[in-house]
């Protein structure tokens, strides 16, 4: 590993050292479950680290930094690999018609772009594996989880000794949202709207009010609905008999296949300027690993300034568009059967994407033992980096298993932290 990990190493012997923190560890994992810290749906648990990951204020600055810059780069791909000509680039990407028409219709940058860059840390440094952008992004929610381990016995007592930070992504967005309503000169305070797409509404229902708490905290009314709830009447958008100024989406590009005459209002008040959107399709055209194979391209193609270019380089795994289907790791298969997936992909319509392995160093985190005791245990560590127009937006953590490269996520059992900083 490149990082020394100094306030991780000093927090690991604090809490293993005995007085009382096994104690206050446990107390702290049930007060998260009884608070469904990190949950969306209120039907599912989630799996939680119960002590945060530390990171050092000048590995911190360097990646906050440094998201920031990669997402200006993401901004600007239709524009420096295509000369703003979204078709082609939905077309590289493996985008059919529907999808790229609802891209066309809102082509033009948002007026918030909030982005999550996911990164493991390795024997060569910190490499990204995944970028997000707009709605539908896991862990935006993770504020409160560090707001109660601010307040635990034993935990909060060492970060608030040691001076450590965190930033909410929830409200870095809610923020950022709340000065475009402002500069666009909308009413204040503005009525957004927190919208998820109909048959996912229940299954996030928490996530989209924890998302409209912060958006009320930044000064905005808020409502939370479905996109089946919102009307185009009289020019305006709207939820009942109620306009609604700006629209917070949570749904994916990939949901409107399901019923897309469900959006057709949303889209054409997005088209026209009469609501301000946060994040529309535009976020999706950008993100995914599709975009980290453009990256490279930009690269290799020399459009970007050689300082850009070396940011790619250090932080993006060579990454190609093929076809193909499916997630194959293939430190997890023997040769005949990588190979084998390998010529499927080739063969298979629609594009898809190849990235270089990227193999997780161990970071040892504290856990609790079965007996209950506070314990080290190696994870795989993905560290997930938000970022919304320009500034940093907070960390989120989920650790895996430690070994063989895997998905480091809840399905394949995963736990879900908080990360402060110096």
């Amino acid at each position: 590993m490149t990082t020394s990990w100094l306030l991780q190493r000093s927090l690991n012997a604090r809490l293993t050292a005995g007085n009382g923190a096994a104690t206050a560890l446990a107390g702290l994992l049930d007060a998260g479950c009884r608070q469904r810290v990190m949950q969306s749906n209120p039907d599912v648990r989630v799996r939680l680290l119960p002590a945060p990951v530390l990171l050092d204020r000048d590995v911190h600055q360097r990646l906050a930094a440094d998201t920031v810059s990669l997402t200006g780069l993401l901004v600007e791909l239709p524009r420096l690999l295509y000369g703003g000509a979204v078709d082609r680039m939905c077309a590289d990407l493996g985008l059919g018609p529907l999808m790229t028409a609802a891209i066309r219709t809102t082509a033009a940058p948002p007026p918030v772009v909030f982005a999550r860059w996911d990164l493991f840390e390795t024997e060569a440094g910190w490499q990204l594996v995944e970028v997000n952008v707009g709605g539908g992004m896991g862990g935006g929610h993770v504020g409160d989880w560090n707001r109660l381990m601010l307040g635990a016995p034993v935990l909060g007592e060492f970060l608030r000794a040691h001076g450590l930070a965190f930033d909410d992504p929830l409200d870095t967005c809610a923020e950022v949202l709340r000065q475009a309503c402002l500069e666009a000169g909308l009413p204040d305070p503005p009525l957004v709207a927190v919208v998820d797409w109909t048959v996912y509404y229940d299954q996030c229902i928490l996530f989209l009010h924890r998302t409209a708490a912060a958006l009320e905290r930044a000064g905005c009314r808020t409502v939370v609905c479905h996109v089946g709830e919102l009307r185009r009447r009289r020019g305006r958008l709207c939820v009942g008999d109620r306009a609604v100024d700006a629209v917070v989406a949570n749904y994916l590009l990939t949901d409107l296949c399901s019923a897309p005459m469900d959006l057709d209002d949303v889209l054409a008040c997005q088209a026209d300027g009469s609501v301000l959107s946060a994040m529309t399709f535009f976020g999706d055209l950008i993100g995914a690993k599709g975009a980290m194979a453009l990256l490279w391209r930009a690269v290799e193609s020399g459009v970007l300034s050689p300082a850009d270019a070396d940011l790619v380089r250090r932080y993006v795994p060579e990454t190609r568009l093929v076809g193909g289907r499916g997630v194959v790791i293939g430190a997890r298969t023997d040769e005949r059967a990588w190979l084998d997936a390998v010529r499927a992909a080739v063969a298979a319509p629609g594009t898809y994407v190849a990235q270089r392995l990227v193999r997780p160093a161990a970071l040892p985190l504290p856990a609790l033992s079965d007996g209950g005791e506070a314990i080290l245990r190696d994870r795989a560590l993905l560290l997930s980096a938000f970022v919304a127009n320009g500034r940093h937006g907070g960390y989120w953590v989920t650790g895996g298993a430690a070994g063989e490269p895997a998905i480091v996520n809840l399905a394949h059992g995963a736990e879900h932290g908080a990360a402060f900083h110096g």
